[in-house]
């Protein structure tokens, strides 16, 4: 990957390829590069990136056809030479290099010698999984609510706190451990709400609703908040110390306006009186039936601007072409400096999340009830379509703010209750929590347990099992038993999980009609063994 001191990796990158000159020795291993391998780049001793290969045969270029002059000269390379193209899905950049002394820049590692395709394939499995967890972490940022979906044993429970965790404090964590302990400390800071749905649960216990309460043996019910109205309530509250939301500046300034009391109006004219930020055009502000009226020193025609839309939609950045938009700026300055308006960024900054789990054991409608609207982005609070509802019981305005995220969890072979209802379902973004062989390895080389070998070939059974007899109407990533059933700290439990876990899940999925009704089949699970 260098040559002359010039590192190629930026070109590597930045095209999604692997190049070798086609003179090269090992040129015929490079070109038999299938789909699926992986390659990494190389400086001196280290391994810096790895990428999966999906071409399925190596392009033939010159260097002049490939690339332009400025790059000729930047990489030092001589045009008319051939060079071998391959491409890859994505170079993942590594956090800690992989030391690997071989004296030529390219070679392929055919063996497991010094563990080196051991560190390429778990670096590379890390960095994928990384891919992913950011991967849904920006589908959550743009849909609002998710529901992570999965056979029992995959870790949806546990993907949340960490989707959650992750979401929160902006970074990727891969210590299982660093990730709970911090869970818990935002469920304490309120900046994480958990509730499992079931079948009695009800609108009142969600939203509002009367609460009976005893004072001193007597027994009188008032209005208490429930879970989601409190995550509601909770992403609302500005976490800067000292600094105040929109609604609140906004009114606290409109009413001194109109008192004549706000900062620094002209006592004289009772007028109050700003500049643009960009050209320093003065012009005056006055109240008139709640509304913000801005007059131009300059205006010939005499013409008055209302500002209240326009700082509400420059605001929350609803809209690029503001009308008055550099008096509207300026006002916009003013309130933060004068009345402590918060920073939108500031707010965003602070997101908080409500886990339902088992969110389909619920009785959505009756859970919801009208607030099943508003949880569309578009329609959140000062949002484009913005929707307010008058609730029931308080009879509040409300509606759900924009940093309010929800993670729900659902069992995919839950053959007990109905499919989810389609009002929900197409307001939540469905993602797919498979069973993965890759973690139950990781989880036995973390071990150094003896029984790795055997869960490994355990798990390659119960796949087979399902995979061969599965009906049509279900997918083999909706039923494959998750990887938690196979992780044991010795043999002993391995086996205790199999006859007490595995066989009878697998016999519910039979019985239930998931596998194919053959006495085959019954006989394969009651064979498993370890």
């Amino acid at each position: 990957m260098e040559s002359g001191g010039v590192c190629y990796f930026d070109l590597f990158k930045n095209n999604n390829i692997a190049i070798l000159g086609s003179g090269n020795h090992n040129i015929e291993s490079f070109r038999k590069l299938q789909p699926g391998d992986l390659v990494a780049a190389k400086s001196g001793h280290y391994l810096l990136a790895i990428a999966e290969v999906i071409s399925d045969e190596a392009e033939y270029w010159f260097w002049k056809d490939y690339i332009t002059n400025d790059e000729i000269k930047k990489y030092q390379v001589p045009p008319k030479a051939d060079i071998d193209i391959v491409y890859v899905k994505k170079w993942f950049e590594l956090e800690e290099h992989i030391y690997y002394p071989t004296p030529s820049g390219t070679g392929f590692v055919t063996d497991n010698n010094n563990d080196y395709l051991t560190q390429c394939n778990e670096a590379y499995y890390k960095e994928l999984k990384k891919m992913e967890k950011e991967e849904i972490i920006n589908i959550l940022k743009q849909k609002k609510q998710i529901i992570l979906q999965g056979a029992p044993g995959t870790g949806k429970t546990y993907s949340t706190a960490e989707i959650a965790v992750n979401l929160i404090d902006g970074k990727i964590s891969d210590d299982r451990k660093e990730v709970m302990k911090r869970y818990n400390e935002l469920i304490k800071s309120n900046q994480i709400f958990f509730t499992t749905f079931h079948q009695s649960m009800d609108y009142e216990e969600f939203v509002e609703g009367y609460k009976p309460v005893s004072d001193d043996g007597n027994i009188y019910y008032e209005i208490k908040d429930g879970i989601f109205k409190e995550a509601c309530n909770k992403s609302k509250e500005i976490q800067e110390v000292g600094k105040v939301g929109f609604e609140e500046a906004w009114n606290n300034f409109t009413d001194e306006l109109y008192n004549g009391k706000a900062k620094e109006i002209n006592k004289n004219t009772g007028y109050l009186e700003l500049e643009t930020l960009e050209d320093k055009e003065k012009f005056s502000l006055f109240i008139d039936n709640n509304i913000v009226k801005c007059r131009p020193e300059k205006s010939k025609t005499g013409n008055l601007y209302n500002l209240n839309n326009g700082v509400k939609q420059l605001y929350y950045s609803l809209k690029k072409n503001i009308t008055s938009k550099s008096y509207v700026k300026s006002l916009l300055e003013y309130l933060k400096d004068k009345y402590n308006l918060a920073d939108i960024d500031e707010i965003n900054k602070n997101p908080v999340v409500l886990i339902i789990d088992e969110i389909n054991r619920g009785n959505i409608a009756k859970i919801f009830g009208e607030l099943i609207t508003l949880l569309e982005a578009d329609k959140r609070k000062n949002a484009d379509n913005e929707i307010e509802v008058k609730l029931p019981y308080s009879k509040e305005i409300f509606s759900v703010p924009s940093n309010l995220y929800i993670i729900g969890t659902m069992n995919t072979t839950d053959r007990s209750i109905g499919y989810i209802d389609y009002a929900l379902r197409r307001r939540f973004a469905f993602i797919t929590i498979k069973a993965d062989k890759e973690k139950i390895e990781s989880f036995y080389n973390e071990k150094n347990s003896d029984c790795k070998d055997k869960a490994l070939k355990l798990f390659s059974d119960v796949e087979k099992i399902i995979e061969n007899n599965l009906n049509e109407e279900f997918e083999f990533d909706d039923i494959m038993i998750g990887h938690s059933y196979f992780m044991a700290e010795n043999e002993e439990e391995l086996k205790r999980k199999l006859e007490y876990e595995i066989k009878p899940l697998l016999f519910e999925y039979y019985k239930d009609g998931i596998l194919k009704n053959d006495s085959s089949v019954k006989k394969a699970i009651k064979e498993l063994a370890i």
